[in-house]
């Protein structure tokens, strides 16, 4: 197993048998994302009693939808193994917030039981008057957080909606587009930030140290497993080439490099 030294920092590069059955024998953690020639890999980590996680940014299917995805990929997942920054999201306010359960959260969509539509849906705005939301009983009193995700329908009456509620106390915020506006800091939860690692450890309980987020993108699941404290592993057949980890400011270091995952399938089935 070669190491490389880089402006900032080291890294091992992988090419033999040798480097990867060590690998595997290394951790007892996997954090992926679903990445090409995993199948196979997947299945032999399994076998030996691997913990297999999936971290992903999609934050516009639920796990539902994503299971059956990888079920078309011939990848076998369970529910409680999938985190998208939705899934997420909503772990991170029950569980590592501590969101009081008779509390609400207005949001344009996000296929999570504990989280609500907004109750006052039914008040309209017209063009360009914003009126009726300074009506009395316009907005509701239960709601405590404004949470986004991606939103193809997004407009002026729900950015309204959510400044208004922004805006008064005690109210948590994680939605960006009206941050200015607002002048509230959102609390972004997806990778590279680790607010997503928060709500993974409040339902999975592992070592760190034991621990390998695998990805193809240095500014997303490289950085995300470095800023957590997790040693990673960058795979060549995705975004982030192999130039960029030597160039004069990479996101971030991986601590091992592969050509692609496939090449973890020496191991013995």
């Amino acid at each position: 197993m070669s190491e490389h030294s880089v402006t900032q920092g080291t890294y091992r590069y992988l090419e033999e048998p040798s480097h990867y059955r060590d690998l595997v024998d290394r951790y007892d953690n996997f954090l992926f994302e679903a990445l090409p020639g995993v199948v196979s890999v997947l299945e032999k980590l399994r076998k030996r009693n691997k913990r297999v996680l999936f971290v992903t940014n999609n934050a516009s299917k639920s796990r539902a939808t994503l299971l059956k995805r990888f079920k078309e990929l011939g990848i076998q997942a369970s529910e409680n193994e999938v985190f998208s920054s939705a899934s997420a999201s909503a772990l991170y306010l029950k569980e590592v917030l501590k969101f009081p359960s008779d509390r609400k959260v207005t949001l344009a969509e996000l296929y999570v039981t504990m989280l609500t539509q907004d109750p006052k849906e039914h008040i309209k705005v017209e063009g360009t008057d914003f009126s009726p939301l300074l009506q009395h009983g316009a907005m509701d009193d239960g709601v405590a957080a404004v949470l986004c995700g991606i939103d193809t329908g997004m407009n002026y009456a729900k950015m309204a909606k959510a400044f208004r509620y922004l805006t008064r106390e005690n109210a948590t915020d994680a939605v960006q587009s009206i941050r200015e506006a607002s002048k509230r800091m959102p609390t972004v939860i997806g990778k590279p930030n680790q607010p997503m690692l928060d709500a993974i450890l409040a339902s999975h309980s592992f070592d760190r140290s034991r621990t390998l987020m695998v990805g193809d993108r240095l500014n997303t699941d490289i950085a995300f497993g470095t800023h957590g404290g997790l040693d990673t592993l960058l795979v060549l057949t995705g975004i982030s080439k192999r130039e960029e980890v030597h160039g004069d400011n990479p996101p971030a270091v991986p601590t091992y490099i592969t050509n692609g995952l496939g090449d973890l399938d020496v191991l013995e089935p």
